[in-house]
Parts: C-alpha cells; structure tokens; sequence
C-alpha cells in the first residue's frame, strides 16, 4: 500500500537533487565568468607584451615566458596577514636581497621607489615589495626612506624571484612576468609599467 507514496518520495528527492546540482553549476559558471571578467585586463596587457611585440610594445625587461605563478598566499607578513592580501590587484616590482643591503641592493630599492613616484596618478597600483634574506635587520634609516615599502622574509619566494639585487614584475594576479637585468635603466621600467597600467585599466 505504501509503494506509490514511496516511488513519490524519492522522485521527490531526486528532483530536488537534481535542481541542487544545476544550482550549482549556474553558480560555478558564474563565479568563473566573474573570475574571468576581473582578469581580462591583465590577460589583454600580457597579449600585448607576449604576442603582440611591436615597438610599441617593446619592453626593456626579461619576459619569463610562461608567467610563473607566485605562491603569495602563504607568505605571512609581520605582525598578521598574509601577503597575498595586501597585493591583489596591483602591479608589484619586488627584490631579492640580503636584509643588510650592500649598495647593488639600495640601488635598486632606489629605483623602485622612484619608478613608483614616476607613475604619477597610477602609483597607488604599485607595490613595492623587498624580500629580504639573512640574519641581519634592515636598517631603520632605510626602511625610514622607502615608505610603504613591504619588507619580507620567504625562502620559498626568494627562490622564485630568482638572481639576488635584480627587480622583477609581478601581475596583479600574482604571476612574475618580467626580470631586469642587474644594472637596469630606469627609465625602461619606468615606460614598462606605464604600458602596464595603461592597458590594464
């Protein structure tokens, strides 16, 4: 007698089932064209520099080719916070070098700094970012004149941004795609980035 009622349970079951999982596809499929949207700007500046190399587009940097993707999720910062977080959706330049810094290392600082300031309007989407190595503390006369600038220590990330006192370019989806050479122009990253943050809009 209770057979009908049953076969109608689970029908019921499996229409609800059925409706959960669509529910979630529609939502999969939303979160990934969001996801893709989002990143559309820094995919087309990658276009740009990858396979559309005119002179328009040329660069004065090492394109790492593919882009490497930096596992800044696991990267604390000190005090609290992990370094992901403070970089998502902006243009990083970043160093590797000692925490004592010889000068190779204060050069380059240097020029990020004034790179950044170059950006004019634009600089607030870019990060600064020193990963620092050794025993040693960094000065706080150093530190007092790069403001803003993040300070970490990761020997997992030092050993992606590669050769020590070189500046390297991180995307804001947290992929290295670009390494300068040891002794840079400056105004070569400087125009870098401007076509950077000009397509990336």
């Amino acid at each position: 007698m209770n057979q009908p009622s049953r076969q109608s349970s689970d029908a019921a079951t499996a229409a609800a089932s059925t409706i959960d999982l669509a529910q979630r596809a529609k939502g999969r499929r939303t979160l990934l064209l969001l996801l893709a949207v989002s990143a559309a700007p820094v995919v087309a500046a990658l276009v740009m520099f990858y396979f559309v190399r005119s002179d328009k587009v040329a660069v004065s940097g090492e394109l790492i080719n593919p882009p490497q993707a930096l596992a800044l999720d696991t990267v604390k910062l000190p005090g609290s916070g992990v370094l992901a977080d403070k970089l998502r959706g902006k243009w990083v330049m970043a160093l590797r070098a000692e925490a004592r810094c010889a000068e190779p290392c204060r050069q380059m600082l240097y020029y990020m700094r004034q790179v950044r300031t170059l950006q004019a309007k634009e600089m607030d989407r870019v990060q600064r970012l020193w990963v620092a190595e050794g025993d040693a503390t960094p000065e706080a006369a150093l530190l007092a004149d790069h403001p803003d600038l993040l300070v970490v220590r990761d020997a997992t990330l030092a050993a992606a941004l590669g050769p020590a006192d070189r500046i390297v370019l991180v995307d804001p989806r947290g992929f290295l795609m670009m390494r300068y050479a040891a002794a840079p122009e400056a105004k070569g990253i400087v125009k870098d980035l401007q076509k950077l943050l000009k397509y990336t809009r």
